[in-house]
């Protein structure tokens, strides 16, 4: 838009955002999702917590065996066979344990 009018980006941003009283943002290119992405399973919903009270802390090897062991190596073999596949956890203490670590090394 600067090319447009002969004028620095910075200035149509200063009066965009001081004469206008908007919020100028920079459109960003994003990877869209293909057919295969779209249609592989929903590993999120590879186990039900519904079991567990919100709010209550379990250890490395609780989780391991409780979840781990008994829910998402089963669904991970019948969802996706020998292929390679990734579980993504979240920074909980249970997660980040070395013994979970190597567990799911192995």
């Amino acid at each position: 838009m600067s090319r447009n009018f002969g004028i620095s980006s910075r200035s149509i941003g200063r009066v965009v955002h001081d004469d206008l009283g908007l919020k100028s943002l920079k459109r960003r290119k994003v990877h869209m999702l293909t057919k295969a992405i779209k249609e592989k399973p929903d590993v999120s919903s590879a186990t039900d917590n519904s079991a567990r009270p919100s709010g209550v802390k379990i250890n490395s090897k609780t989780y391991r065996e409780l979840i781990l062991d008994a829910e998402v190596k089963g669904f991970g073999s019948k969802n996706f066979g020998n292929t390679s596949w990734t579980f993504q956890q979240d920074g909980a203490p249970a997660h980040t344990a070395n013994a979970t670590q190597q567990w799911s090394r192995d």
